[in-house]
């Protein structure tokens, strides 16, 4: 009897730990596996927050250039030359977001506005940034009175005051005025003017050229509507108010002064600049505020420039000197010696009349208004490719 003999097949030797190395060569997959997952998260993360800081920076660039032109200073701004530059202080507009804007005047209507958005981290880093150029022209408020006054209601004359209509340049200013344009009228009124005796016969106290077509000084203009009061070119009275640098309450007696540099100070809420020379202020002289009174305001005394707008009534006494433009949404008084060497326009009320008494002066000068306006001009962004994104040239 055949017997059958089963047989193994012996076991090799080196096989014996192949499921540790298995094991081993699999963590490492797997570990791989997580560290490039972990990678491309950590990869995709950083890349996403780069282009949120980048964003942000972007925005903060473009919010600090519009903010500059919503919120323009024309005593800051106006006053620089052609080619100089001026650097406004950071802005934070949220934690660890902020704006640096820079001013620069390209020419006497240009200027280029650039602002830099920055992203920092907690320890104030630099994470992103981006900066934003933007070229704007100055609007300068339109005003061609026609007149020495503008009045919207009648006006009485008395005692010996003169208003004249002789563009005369102010005693010192040759240099900065082109010399005189051309005579206009004395008074420009929406009602007519009441004569008195005290100004002479036939009003000889009002001196310039008839209104076209020859209108008579005691006839009503139709042409002096409430829209000349408010409307200078685009620019409203709102508008011209909201950008005054001096704010005044009831009374003000303005006297040019300088800090402790030398320098004009425009700080003084009475400095509203030097209008004469060679008095120890002629770094004052070309400065040339809005100021602006939200009710009834009397100029008492002292000197000053610019473009003074009244939402009341406005007196002028003593012996105050204003250069500029003078705009007043109620009634208009002057007495004394009191002058105004520019323009005075007066919307006036139904109450009382505009009157003008004593030896008061009111002298029209084109070369007053022009630099006063000038400084009141508000930079505007051009209507096609005004802006664009700048880059460093490093």
């Amino acid at each position: 009897m055949n017997s059958t003999r089963l047989s193994r097949r012996p076991i090799a030797t080196d096989e014996r730990g192949i499921a540790l190395a298995m094991a081993v060569f699999a963590l490492v997959v797997i570990g791989a596996l997580v560290a490039g997952t972990f990678f491309a998260g950590r990869l995709e993360q950083r890349t996403g927050l780069n282009s949120m800081f980048a964003e942000q920076s972007f925005e903060l660039a473009e919010a600090g250039a519009t903010d500059v032109l919503a919120n323009w200073a024309p005593a800051s701004f106006n006053g620089l030359a052609p080619g100089a530059d001026t650097t406004l202080a950071p802005v934070t507009l949220a934690p660890m977001q902020v704006y640096v804007p820079t001013v620069m005047r390209l020419t006497p209507n240009l200027f280029f506005v650039r602002a830099n958005g920055q992203r920092l981290d907690a320890d104030g880093s630099i994470l992103a940034e981006r900066t934003v150029g933007l070229l704007a022209r100055l609007g300068i408020p339109t005003v061609a009175p026609g007149a020495a006054i503008v009045s919207g209601t009648q006006i009485r004359f008395m005692n010996q005051a003169t208003i004249s209509g002789e563009d005369v340049d102010p005693v010192g200013w040759g240099g900065d005025c082109p010399g005189a344009v051309d005579t206009v009228a004395a008074v420009r009124a929406a009602a007519a003017v009441i004569d008195s005796t005290d100004c002479g016969s036939g009003l000889s106290c009002l001196s310039g050229v008839p209104l076209p077509p020859a209108l008579p000084i005691l006839s009503p203009d139709s042409s002096v509507t409430p829209s000349l009061f408010n409307d200078f070119g685009g620019v409203s009275f709102d508008e011209l108010a909201a950008m005054a640098e001096k704010v005044v309450g009831a009374s003000a007696v303005p006297s040019p002064s300088l800090d402790g540099t030398g320098s004009c100070d425009r700080a003084d809420p009475d400095n509203w600049g030097e209008p004469l020379t060679g008095l120890g202020f002629d770094n004052c002289f070309d400065y040339f505020p809005i100021i602006y009174a939200p009710g009834d305001f009397q100029l008492s005394d002292g000197r000053g420039q610019g473009v003074l707008l009244v939402r009341g009534n406005f007196t002028i006494l003593g012996s105050a000197d204003f250069y500029g433009l003078v705009v007043t949404l109620g009634r208009a008084e002057s007495e004394v010696n009191a002058s105004i060497h520019g323009a005075l326009m007066a919307q006036g009320d139904s109450v009382a009349l505009s009157h003008f008494s004593g030896t008061a002066l009111v002298q029209y000068s084109s070369c007053a208004l022009t630099r006063a306006l000038r400084q009141a001009g508000i930079a505007r962004p051009l209507p096609e490719r005004a802006w664009a994104q700048v880059f460093p040239l490093n």
